[in-house]
């Protein structure tokens, strides 16, 4: 082949082949044969649409990858014990356009076959690149001699001694001609973006969208860039600390960069202004501040008693982390990451960890909660700052928050609009190469489309997209379906259960509407089976649940989303077809349908009341978004009153709550037994659960009035029934419009909200307004918000959401 083929117009497949000696080659060194996979056909062509335009699809090239051993069939040997099934051997090789060979083992002196092999490689291609120590085997062959090249900087003395015909030069990589060779290991990831821009790059080009988004290295080719040994860069890094051994004290010490004093001073001038101070004659700019501001509220000790966190401490609650994140696979960290590493280099995700780990430490993690949305406050809010390190904080935090810590704020929704803006800033859903950017995009849209469907909202367009996108790109590129993609996919359908609700609610007839409901319900429960046998959930749902859950695809998340997501389906008439209407057809053929909704509810609940209560601390939102939605769906059937009432739904409408009622109570005493709580104590998210399922028991338990015998409905009179019946629609307590109690209120009188206030200064600013807390403001008017529970809801308002009509 002659040396002119013009690589970047090659008109026919391009040929790369990895030259593998009878050595063991260095694994890093043959990495940069990665790259041209990147932005080959095979690879492009699959990419969804908003991961790449059409002009940039457009260039992409044929590869052919060759693996070439001597024989052809003695596998290659590879650094880490790796073994390369060869594709070719020296003979049936065909002439290679670009070959890329890396170092061999110390000392190994290549044979006569292979040197003639390279020899004959070299006049044949049209780019030769050899990495790190390969530069040893070429001196053999003379392929060097009278060019320039480079090699491991401490080897140069020895190779000038052994060729000083070649041109030996201190750089990372270095080009002559058509041979490329380069320093060790990871410069040929440096050599092979150089050869790239090289050849195919430019602005606006494929290769160079590949280098970008692909994080290629930048660095200077004359090792400019490199610290020294002696560098304080090169140290051991240890965590900042103060205060002793505490570590969240450690944290975020170096304060942001201050505006001009023009605008500090107005700062405080409002802070000023807001806490009812005025402003003293004489000093227009510096009114009396009695409140730290938010920098100082990071370093500051809060008033109980200061947060103490030592590294030992914080190294068990970052291995916890690790363990928990199976229900939230959406934020990875390292095995060999350390606490004192993350405290250096990535502060807020530690802050974040920290926080959420702190289950059975309700005090602990209150005052940690507080650190965490100070230093939101600050460093996000007011200075703006952006980074992959508050994008994963913050989606730690949402994905796990502390629900019970202010459990009438509905911040939640304030904060993710803060992670979308900031994924968005910083065009993470632009890089579908790196997998920590795409692994936080889908677990940030699945948590916005999650919360959304929880306040009864349809889910954000952009996200339902993005998330169907990457789901879909991911099945055609056949890329292995670990439990990301799987929740993702469950997620996915999750988003078509409720956008049915939205598109069949707006029909008129009533025929057409419940015919369409049926027809989604089939396709809809069609695609859950396929689900569940392509990943064969069913034969893993029976797993040993005594066993810690620590297998590379958690089954019980993900059986339960699937629980989950059989009840909204089975759901579906009752949330579309309104049952108390008369135009209802086949009131018979609804009654079998509120039969299967039960029963989906009763595998639901059983299957989590199967789960250890050990893993239960481990449940993210999802998981808890999941019970809360089941009893939603519970007591809407409960409590249904179809227009045309018959002894037989009376009598299922009493099992039925007599069964839900159970599940409740079952559900009650597992979190009293969760509850770290003791009388006095901060209360624990598991004290707040159960405070709340004893409130909502009290509306499905029978009034006085009414039997809990269903035949004794049967022998009474029609007349006897429709007095039944309307005592059923009072049964339970009268409540505002709403059984929730985190919406009407009741949960102000529960043993809960008890503890809150015993617990510290956390409520007590909410009763007095002397804290300098963030419950009260001290201007008039705006406390009184605060006191009306109903303007405030939560993730909770779909405990029971149906009125009690």
């Amino acid at each position: 082949m002659s040396t002119t083929f013009d690589l970047r117009n090659p008109g026919r497949p391009i040929h790369v082949g990895v030259v593998l000696l009878n050595t063991v080659t260095e694994h890093l060194d043959i990495a940069p044969i990665g790259f041209f996979h990147n932005f080959g056909k095979d690879f492009i062509e699959n990419l969804p649409p908003f991961a790449i335009s059409p002009e940039l699809r457009s260039q992409a090239l044929d590869f052919v990858t060759h693996w070439v051993t001597e024989d052809g069939k003695t596998p290659g040997s590879l650094s880490g014990n790796l073994k390369v099934i060869p594709t070719d051997s020296f003979t049936t090789c065909p002439p290679l356009d670009i070959v890329l060979i890396g170092a061999g083992q110390m000392g190994y002196q290549a044979t006569t076959t292979e040197k003639a092999f390279l020899r004959k490689c070299y006049a044949e291609c049209s780019a030769f690149l050899s990495v790190c120590g390969a530069s040893d085997a070429l001196l053999a062959t003379d392929i060097l001699e009278g060019k320039t090249a480079t090699g491991p900087l401490s080897f140069l003395p020895l190779f000038r001694q052994m060729a000083p015909g070649t041109n030996w030069v201190e750089k990372r990589w270095v080009r002559d001609g058509k041979i490329w060779t380069t320093g060790t290991l990871l410069n040929g990831l440096d050599m092979i973006a150089a050869f790239g821009r090289e050849v195919w790059g430019g602005e606006g080009s494929l290769v160079e969208h590949v280098l970008r988004t692909g994080y290629f290295p930048s660095r200077n080719v004359d090792y400019k860039d490199e610290v020294s040994e002696k560098s304080p860069r090169s140290q051991v890094v240890k965590a900042p600390t103060h205060h002793g051994n505490d570590v969240v004290s450690g944290l975020f010490q170096k304060r942001p960069k201050e505006e001009d004093d023009q605008v500090m001073q107005l700062r405080k001038l409002h802070r000023g202004l807001l806490q009812g101070h005025t402003v003293e004659e004489g000093d227009t700019c510096t009114p009396r501040d009695t409140t730290p501001n938010v920098g100082d509220a990071v370093d500051c000790e809060l008033r109980s008693s200061r947060m103490n966190l030592n590294m030992n401490e914080a190294e068990e609650l970052l291995l916890q982390f690790r363990q928990q994140r199976a229900y939230f696979p959406f934020i990875e960290v390292p095995e060999v990451t350390t606490a004192a590493a993350m405290a250096a280099s990535q502060p807020f995700l530690l802050l974040a960890i920290l926080t959420v780990s702190l289950t059975r430490k309700p005090l602990l993690q209150k005052r940690l909660d507080e650190r965490f949305r100070r230093v939101l406050s600050e460093r996000i809010i007011f200075y703006g700052e952006k980074s992959m390190d508050y994008v994963q904080g913050l989606l730690v935090y949402m994905a796990w928050r502390p629900l019970h810590i202010r459990p009438l704020s509905r911040q939640g929704s304030q904060f993710m609009q803060i992670l979308v803006t900031m994924i968005i800033d910083l065009k993470l859903t632009e890089n579908m190469h790196d997998k920590a950017a795409r692994d936080v995009c889908v677990g940030c849209f699945s948590l916005s489309s999650l919360l959304s469907v929880g306040f009864r909202r349809r889910g954000d367009d952009g996200a339902y997209k993005y998330l169907k996108e990457a789901v879909d790109a991911n099945k055609r590129l056949k890329q292995p379906y670990d439990e990301k993609f799987q929740l993702s996919e469950l997620h996915v359908l999750f988003e078509e259960i409720i956008r049915c609700q939205f598109e069949c609610s707006s029909m008129k007839c009533p025929i057409t509407k419940k015919q369409r409901v049926e027809e989604k319900m089939e396709s809809l429960r069609l695609e859950l089976q396929i689900f569940e046998r392509v990943h064969d959930v069913n034969s893993s749902m029976y797993i040993n649940l005594s066993q810690p859950l620590c297998t590379d695809i958690p089954t019980v998340p993900l059986r339960l989303f699937i629980l989950s997501l059989k009840v909204h389906i089975a759901l579906l008439p009752f949330r579309i077809l309104d049952p108390r209407s008369s135009n209802i057809p086949n009131h018979e053929h609804l009654f079998g349908q509120v039969t299967s909704c039960a029963t989906e509810i009763r595998s639901f609940f059983e299957y989590f009341l199967s789960i250890p209560q050990d893993q239960y601390i481990s449940f993210s939102i999802r998981d808890w978004c999941q019970l809360i939605l089941t009893i939603s769906a519970s007591s809407h059937i409960c409590f249904l009153s179809p227009a045309q009432m018959s002894p037989t739904w009376n009598d299922f409408r009493t099992r039925t709550r007599s069964s839900m009622l159970i599940y409740l109570e079952s559900l009650s005493h597992r979190m009293s037994r969760l509850s770290v709580t003791k009388t006095g104590d901060t209360p624990d998210v598991f004290f707040m659960f159960k405070s709340v399922l004893d409130i909502v028991m009290s509306t499905y338990a029978p009034s006085s009035g009414e039997s809990s015998s269903p035949m004794s409905m049967g022998s009474r009179g029609e007349s006897s029934i429709g007095e039944d019946i309307c005592r059923d629609v009072a049964a339970g307590p009268p409540t505002p419009s709403t059984r929730c109690p985190m919406v009407n209120g009741s949960i102000r009188e529960s043993e809960f909200w008890e503890a809150m206030k015993q617990s510290d200064v956390f409520l007590e600013g909410l009763g007095n307004g002397n804290s300098q807390d963030m419950f009260t403001s001290g201007i008039s008017g705006v406390d009184s918000l605060l006191g009306d529970c109903a303007d405030w809801p939560s993730i909770f308002s779909e405990w029971v959401n149906v009125s009690t009509n």
